[in-house]
């Protein structure tokens, strides 16, 4: 193998300020501390990986830089209780009983934020020695109550709803404060500069602070959820359910649509038009596309452009309660079976659909980001 050029390692392995000492925050929460230098072995490791293979095998650039590990991870529930696997559908585990909708993977794709019914905010590692093949380090509990928690991008902070509002805390659960009294749902922006939010049924957003809220919808007749921003953080993407009829027929009865607005609230967009349901909508990781359940009893997996364009049902029945999510790579889509029984895969095309192999009755959560190199620092 060719000397490797310390110069493109420094590229892959820059100085991180910004990214948490894990170890140092397992300590401080009271978990077990797993051992740094192993760690660091296999970062070098995966770089070098990276580094002998070609910029084609790998995809072009986008925020994050993908993973060299050779299986990504899914995350879902089941039973109540939480459990991740390979892409594969090898190794599964199950992380936590009695766990309560909704988790969040940090920005490295390697942590897993949840709610544990009357217990708060839990954190797990989803890795496991490569020695020993046990977990790297117990969970730990960041709150005492709360549930849809959503991870910083830096992955030092986690915000998430409870009684009293939106609170944010520190990874080592440190620091807990209230960032606004009457709102729900947080969810960071790619930059971690702002958090969108629920209250009384608008979309809200705010400076990461709490400073600076705004309502984004104003929309008395209707009711906004499931919210997600763009990754180039300039657009939201959320549902519309139709609570009366608009006398500006902005909104009809009874239904659910997907719209998109700027981040500042100064231009909106419906993007789907159906007489019964769209919705659990999520944007690629390019951010040209949007998948999403559309019909409704009878749900299916569709696929159009970002823009609204380019509608098309990819032949996949699921179930309209549970989301549907890219891979990393933007190849692949993954939902849960129309009788909720497994997990399925397909191409992003609709090509290939499968159940992953031996996956217990389950119900479709998220697919782990991948992001392996790069971190983000704090927003200054």
């Amino acid at each position: 193998m060719t000397e490797l050029d310390p110069t493109i390692l420094e590229r892959l392995l820059p100085p991180v300020p910004g990214a948490p000492d894990w170890d140092d925050v397992m300590r401080r929460s009271g978990a077990r501390g797993g051992h740094r230098r192993h760690q660091f072995v296999a970062l070098v490791a995966a770089a070098i990986v990276v580094v002998a293979g070609t910029a084609s095998a790998f995809g072009p650039v986008r925020a994050f830089f993908w993973s060299a590990r050779e299986n990504s991870r899914i995350a879902y529930l089941h039973d109540g209780a939480l459990h991740v696997m390979n892409a594969d559908g090898s190794g599964q585990e199950q992380l936590a009983r009695n766990v309560g909708c909704c988790v969040s993977w940090s920005a490295d794709g390697r942590t897993l934020a949840y709610s544990v019914r009357g217990e708060g905010i839990w954190v797990a590692r989803t890795e496991r020695s490569p020695i020993s093949n046990e977990a790297t380090s117990k969970p730990w509990r960041l709150a005492r109550d709360g549930e849809f928690p959503a991870w910083s991008p830096d992955m030092w902070h986690l915000a998430y709803s409870a009684e009293g509002g939106i609170f944010v805390v520190g990874a080592d659960g440190s620091g807990r404060r209230r960032l606004v009294a009457d709102g729900a749902v947080p969810l960071w922006s790619p930059d971690g500069r702002r958090i969108a939010f629920l209250r009384r049924g608008d979309l809200w957003v705010m400076d990461a602070d709490g400073t600076g809220q705004r309502n984004l919808t104003d929309s008395p007749l209707e009711r906004e959820a499931e919210a997600q921003w763009s990754p180039d953080g300039r657009t939201i993407l959320f549902e519309r359910q139709a609570e009366a009829l608009d006398a500006g027929t902005r909104a009809t009865r009874g239904t659910t649509e997907l719209v998109v607005t700027t981040a500042d609230g100064g231009k909106e967009r419906r993007l789907t038009s159906n007489t019964a349901y769209d919705g659990r909508a999520s944007w690629s990781p390019d951010g040209s596309r949007i998948v999403f359940i559309c019909g409704f009893p009878n749900a299916r997996v569709c696929v159009m452009n970002g823009d609204g364009s380019g509608r098309r049902d990819l032949g996949a029945r699921t179930n309209n309660a549970w989301p549907v999510a890219w891979s990393s790579d933007g190849k692949k889509i993954a939902y849960t079976a129309r009788d909720g029984s497994e997990v399925e895969v397909m191409n992003s095309d609709g090509s290939d659909k499968h159940r992953l192999a031996g996956s217990p009755n389950g119900v479709f959560v998220a697919w782990a980001p991948d992001s392996l190199f790069e971190f983000r620092p704090p927003p200054g």
